[in-house]
């Protein structure tokens, strides 16, 4: 896109706030701070959400290079050369100008909407067409109200096709999405319980679907989906309706028999036919479909890198995710892009590479090592990238071995073929087979949903003690410091110093600081709790008149840390002598705040709170935050949520009130792999003091698993069982330090390197806890640190 501002405030039907320089050209737009590139040339929407603001961004964007802002609210103060468009509403004015785009282009767009499948149809048909169209897709999943006005705004002259999803979750939201997307033709995929929250029944979230086929050309559908035919033929021309034939794959070979597969795959089928092609070109486009791995992999490489793991699909938008999610991780590491030849783009090979060059420069890439197997490394000069290539990965791998990378943040990007996940578990800095996935989107999601159950003005202080409970406290900070949390907590003051060290600037409460720590607290500007006159006395003594921030901890009942109410006064004659020392808040804990049975006594925790607080914070003469719920207070005690809350295990997906489990996503994968199998006659044992004996016959296997990784002891002897391949497997026999024993002769075809599931979304932390009489916080906060962590983001 290329537009100058002047046309986007007409576009957008906005009026000057401040004009600069109104001529200047832009040729991408801008939502998320940590993702600035090419600053100068972007606008920065500063779009206003139910608990984030954009607007609060905006002086960060400035000092990456922003030049050039479209705004709601009136800043207080205007930043020098910048040019600032005001419009009633910033998402609105953002739909405007991404419909205003699509309108110029006259080629086909196919919208995709429907509660399941909607991405895997997007990138299938992508798949399949590549070599007959240049086609602009949805980058991942991106199908709302503002990702599809970002997917349409990629919509260039030099493509023919587009492929754009389109979700919503309430009424009223399809009508926007078909103004900016006017589709040709519309795919309805599988309508299921996605969303049914955000309407009164289900035939009228169909209807609000619909409504994007309001001006297509063609409406592609199941037939078998009877409900949906109905309405369809309701609200449409008979002529516009094609149902996709149920024997449709007749004839064709296909990969997978399973009823999901097939029916995604006879959509898509279907869209080929409905663009012309015949049966015989249609076999060798479903011959490219290959699986899909919608997410992106993080973890800790050796000498000090960072690894991103992309290696299973190779086109230009999957570039510029993979290089936009190293860009936020890298630190102040140099970037290296470990690249393959890409399959299948339709693009001609100098065009391509002109393409990928104009992605890393935007990126500030000067490091790629390129593997092609066609040898075409004589195409690949440029003046500002230093290119490294490989014939195959044999010699990639050679060369990584004899020049291991140091302090550098490293993306792996290949067309499947190439199986760059090799070269990455080379440079990885741990092989364990047993590994800790992070979802950093469903912890992202869960601080949504626990968001929305706060008033507006409600700050959050995001407790990531203990590592993030275990799950890698540097990665878990970063995506929390994006969304506009108020305070980290920490629990040691080493870990405030790990954050600080990791670039972490958010205000950072160590809740348990020892004496020994103290001058770290001034050098690293964190900001300790405060639970005696005694602990103040020797921070004071340390502070010689040095500025410092402290958060009072009451004791309200826990009867553990903290200050009693009858210490107030003699609390407060002390910090009236030092005005170095600044109370930001004042807080309590909740003792059994997930106990409904405990209700009363939680109440009255709160209630003692609230007058002891009130009488400590009228004594300063600054505003000081008050808070005293955790996760589970803020389901059960939404009326006490004072200025601010405190969220730890809600984060990871885990509710101990079990009132918003199916609302939240669980966070945390612990997985291992089968290392060896093998029969047992009856009579014979297993594992150390051999208690458990064969009864029968058996197949067990061996798992890279045991106490030393955080699998404790008593979930051995049957007391808790895996998963494989969708069986439950018994833990047979005593767990020893690094392996144990399963159970798998009811499991079928299992072998050796199979996946082994401890606890995932589908099988729950709750059970292993369960199983060994403790909480989801212990399992997670003694898995050790060999095992790897993997960072993954959809």
């Amino acid at each position: 896109m290329q537009y100058s501002i002047q046309k986007i405030l007409e576009i957008c039907n906005g009026v000057w706030a401040q004009k600069h320089e109104p001529d200047v050209q832009v040729n991408h737009v801008i939502f998320d701070t940590r993702k600035v590139v090419k600053a100068s040339s972007g606008i920065f929407f500063a779009l206003a959400g139910q608990n984030n603001d954009g607007h609060q961004y905006i002086q960060d964007a400035y000092n990456k290079g922003v030049r050039n802002f479209c705004v709601s609210k009136t800043p207080p103060n205007y930043l020098q050369n910048a040019n600032y468009i005001k419009v009633d509403n910033v998402l609105k004015a953002l739909q405007q100008f991404a419909g205003f785009h699509r309108a110029r282009f006259k080629y086909p767009v196919i919208a995709i909407t429907g509660s399941n499948g909607k991405t895997i149809i997007k990138e299938w048909l992508a798949q399949m067409l590549s070599l007959d169209f240049n086609i602009v897709k949805s980058p991942k999943s991106y199908n709302s109200q503002l990702g599809v006005a970002f997917s349409l705004l990629r919509m260039t002259d030099k493509n023919d096709l587009a492929i754009i999803e389109a979700g919503i979750s309430r009424k009223g939201e399809m009508e926007a999405l078909e103004q900016m997307i006017q589709p040709d033709i519309v795919i309805v995929s599988h309508i299921g319980s996605a969303h049914d929250e955000g309407f009164n029944h289900r035939n009228e979230k169909i209807q609000e679907k619909l409504k994007l086929g309001k001006n297509a050309e063609k409406i592609v559908f199941h037939h078998s989906d009877q409900n949906l035919k109905k309405q369809l033929e309701q609200e449409f021309d008979e002529s516009k309706l094609s149902a996709c034939p149920v024997n449709i794959l007749d004839g064709f070979q296909i990969k997978s028999q399973n009823k999901i597969f097939v029916d995604n795959l006879k959509l898509c089928v279907h869209i080929a036919q409905t663009l012309g092609f015949e049966r015989k070109d249609i076999q060798s486009k479903i011959n490219r479909i290959e699986p899909l791995k919608m997410r992106l992999e993080l973890e800790k490489g050796n000498h000090n890198c960072i690894l991103v793991n992309d290696a299973y699909s190779a086109d230009l938008d999957a570039l510029e995710i993979g290089l936009s999610f190293l860009n936020e991780h890298r630190a102040n590491r140099e970037s290296v892009v470990i690249l393959s030849s890409f399959e299948q783009t339709g693009m001609e090979k100098n065009e391509l590479i002109k393409e990928i060059y104009i992605r890393l420069e935007d990126f500030g890439i000067h490091h790629l090592y390129w593997v092609d197997g066609n040898n075409n490394g004589h195409h690949l000069a440029h003046d500002s990238i230093q290119i490294t290539v490989f014939s195959d990965t044999k010699e990639l791998s050679k060369f990584l071995a004899e020049k291991p990378p140091k302090d550098k943040a490293i993306l792996f990007k290949g067309a499947r073929k190439y199986a760059l996940e090799k070269q990455f578990n080379q440079l990885s800095a741990q092989a364990h087979q047993t590994v800790l996935e992070i979802d950093l989107s469903a912890l992202e999601h869960n601080l949504s949903v626990f968001s929305n159950l706060l008033n507006p003005e409600t700050k959050i202080m995001a407790v990531i003690k203990a590592g993030a409970y275990g799950s890698g406290a540097n990665e878990i900070a970063k995506l929390l410091a994006s969304k506009n949390i108020s305070y980290l907590a920490v629990a040691k003051t080493g870990e405030g110093i790990a954050l600080r060290n990791a670039g972490i600037n958010v205000p950072i409460v160590v809740l348990n600081p020892e004496n020994i720590s103290i001058p770290h607290l001034f050098e690293y500007q964190l900001e300790p709790e405060i639970y005696s006159i005694e602990q103040l006395n020797s921070i004071l003594d340390y502070s010689q008149s040095m500025d410092i921030n402290i958060h009072i901890n009451i004791d309200t009942g826990m009867n553990r840390l903290g200050l009693s109410k009858d210490q107030i006064s003699e609390f407060l004659a002390v910090l009236k002598l030092h005005p170095n020392v600044k109370v930001k808040s004042v807080f309590s804990h909740l003792a059994c705040s997930e106990d409904l049975n405990q209700a009363s006594f939680s109440r009255k925790q709160i209630d003692d709170f609230d007058r002891v607080s009130e009488k400590l914070t009228t004594h300063l003469t600054y505003p000081v935050d008050r808070h005293i719920l955790n996760s589970a207070g803020i389901v059960h005690f939404p009326e006490a949520q004072f200025d601010m809350v405190r969220l730890g295990l809600g984060l990871y997906g885990i509710d101990s009130t079990q009132k918003i489990q199916d609302r939240l996503i669980k966070v945390h994968a612990l997985k291992s792999r089968i290392v060896q199998i093998k029969e047992i006659n009856a009579g014979e044992s297993i594992g150390y003091s051999r208690n458990t004996i064969a009864r029968k016959k058996m197949t067990i296997a061996t798992v890279p698993i045991g106490y030393a990784d955080g699998l404790l002891r008593t979930s051995g002897n049957e007391a808790h069982a895996f998963v494989i391949n969708e069986c439950a497997v018994s833990i047979i026999g005593n767990v020893s330090m690094d392996l144990c024993s399963i159970d798998i002769s009811n499991v079928p075809n299992a072998q050796v390197g199979d996946e082994v599931i401890i606890f995932n979304k589908g099988y729950p932390i709750e059970l292993l806890a369960k199983a060994n009489h403790t909480i989801p916080y212990e399992i997670l906060s003694r898995i050790s640190d060999r095992v790897k962590r993997i960072f993954i983001q959809d």
